[in-house]
This record gives C-alpha cells, sequence and structure tokens, in this order.
C-alpha cells in the first residue's frame, strides 16, 4: 500500500512538471535537493527521491533528497521539492533551502566574553578580566602566567562542518621586558617570547560564559587545536589553525558557544619580566581584529 501511494504522489506530481528537462546526471552535485546530480532542482529529482526509498537503485547524489532534515528520504522530501519546483515555498525543517549550496562558507566572530585570567601551577588567581586584549605568556609580577579564553556564538551554524579556520591578531609581543627595558615588538614577524609553543585548547563553553579564575587550568574537553606558533617562531601578524574537529564536537554536543584558551607551553620563566603574545580578543572595537573563524558546511 506504501508503494502505491508512493507511486501515485510521484506520478501525479511528475505530470503537473512533466515539462521540466533534467541535464545529463555526474557523480557530484552541489546543491541540496539534486537527488539524480543533475546539477539543478528539477521534476527529475523526484523521481529520484522516492526510488530511493523503496529500496530501488539510485544515483550517489540521493542522500541530498532529505530536504526537511528528518534523516529519512520519503514520499514528503518529495512533494517538497516539486512545490520548489512550481515555485511554492515549501517549510523544510530548518534544513538548508532547497537548490541551495552544499558547501556553504560562514565567518563566527570573537565574543564579547573573551577575557584575560591569571595563575600559577596551572590554577587561576583571581576572575578572569574581559579586555580587549590577552597578554599570552608570563608577567612580572609574582612571576604569573597569562592565559586568553575566548570563544564563538554558534547558534544557527549547520553541521556537517568540511572546514573550519581560526585566525587570531598579534597586536605586540614582549620579551624580558619591565622592569628592564627588554623588548616590545609591534610588527611583524614578531620576537618570540621563548615560552615555548604557543598552544590552543578546546574547553567548555562553560569556562567562557564563568570568565572565573579557573579558566585558567579548566581541563581540556577533547580536540584541540593545537600549537599555533611553534617555539622560537617569529610569527606574522595574523596566525591560523585548523579548529573543525573542535567546531564539529561543540555542535554535535548543542553547545551555544565553541570555546577555547590560548597558552604558551612554559607557564612562566620565573625571570621577574614580561614575555608575552598580546592577542586581540572578540571586544576589541575593530571588527577585523577580533578572533575569527572560516567555516564550510557540507556533505
Amino acid at each position: 500500500m506504501k508503494r502505491f501511494l508512493m507511486l501515485v504522489v510521484v506520478v501525479t506530481i511528475t505530470t503537473l512538471f512533466s515539462g521540466v528537462g533534467s541535464a545529463s546526471a555526474a557523480n557530484t552535485t552541489s546543491v541540496w535537493g539534486d537527488a539524480d546530480c543533475s546539477s539543478n532542482v528539477d521534476a527529475s529529482d523526484m523521481l529520484a527521491v522516492p526510488a530511493f526509498a523503496g529500496d530501488v537503485e539510485t544515483s550517489p547524489c540521493v542522500w541530498t533528497g532529505d530536504v526537511n532534515c528528518d534523516e529519512k528520504i520519503d514520499v514528503s522530501d518529495a512533494l517538497a521539492i516539486g512545490l520548489n519546483v512550481a515555485g511554492v515555498t515549501h517549510p523544510t525543517g530548518g534544513c538548508n533551502a532547497i537548490g541551495q549550496p552544499i558547501l556553504e562558507q560562514g565567518l563566527l566572530s570573537g565574543s564579547t566574553l573573551d577575557f584575560e585570567v591569571f595563575g600559577k601551577d596551572n590554577v587561576g588567581q583571581g576572575d578572569g578580566s574581559v579586555t580587549t586584549q590577552a597578554g599570552v605568556g608570563d608577567t612580572y609580577y609574582n612571576n604569573l602566567g597569562r592565559r586568553g579564553v575566548f570563544g564563538f556564538d554558534i547558534t544557527g551554524v549547520q553541521a556537517p562542518i568540511t572546514a573550519a579556520t581560526l585566525s587570531l591578531r598579534i597586536s605586540e609581543t614582549s620579551h624580558d621586558q619591565f622592569p628592564n627595558p627588554g623588548i616590545i615588538d609591534d610588527s611583524p614577524p614578531f620576537t618570540n617570547p621563548n615560552l615555548g609553543d604557543l598552544r590552543v585548547l578546546h574547553v567548555s563553553e562553560d569556562t567562557l560564559i564563568a570568565h572565573a579564575g579557573d579558566g585558567y587550568g579548566s581541563p581540556s574537553i577533547g580536540n584541540d587545536p593545537g600549537v599555533i606558533v611553534p617555539a622560537g617562531v617569529e610569527a606574522e601578524r595574523v596566525i591560523s589553525i585548523d579548529v573543525r574537529a573542535a567546531l564539529q564536537q561543540a555542535l554535535d554536543s548543542g553547545a551555544g558557544h565553541v570555546a577555547f584558551r590560548i597558552q604558551t607551553a612554559t607557564e612562566s620563566d620565573d625571570d621577574s619580566m614580561n614575555d608575552t603574545f598580546n592577542i586581540d580578543l572578540g571586544a576589541s572595537a575593530f571588527l577585523a581584529y577580533r578572533p575569527q573563524i572560516v567555516y564550510t558546511v557540507g556533505p
């Protein structure tokens, strides 16, 4: 009975749109709803969708026919595609719109929740301070370590994520500075503070939201991006690293933010002088200075 009803629906729809043609099929597609790999959405895709539901061998693009994102491909998807071909808007359950490119780039900008935090022996001292920059390294005062916590609101970002690159801007670096004259370097390539690798860790969104001192040493939750500036390297103004796995993890967990901490491998060299990378954060008045993630959504 189910197959009979499906056939009636398909015949009815394809009769209504019998004048719509289809290009020759390829093995890939670039748009949602193009179930027959023709690189466009037309009446033939309505046939490909229910054919898959009826366990008939179809094209490798048929997965794009789940246009209402209910994790199954059935007559309801064929109806949605048919209405789209007819020029009638049809709800698609929050999915990408029918005909929308599958590979879609997006940009996330740093959050005003970003903060700097001080600590010693991996234990924070005092609360985090929302600021336009985080000095990452150590400080002359009690040889405390300095770290930055930053994140991105990911509300509305769709999965799966096929690529994601985090970019951070260095405003300046310091080495053996204050109270000694030392070095303050405000132009690239920047003097390295010599505290080992500069690393990015993936932390919970609670760490970002709380602004608490324990954000200094809060544990990684996995999929750490890793080393963004290797030990001894003189970095350029903008430094970048792959964060696809961390962003995907955050989306899979239902989190509202993806959050990171940036820190040096050596907490302090205990010389009572400043050694830092100064990294712009989300509270910067200049949008282009804020941390950014460029991501791509795809199959």
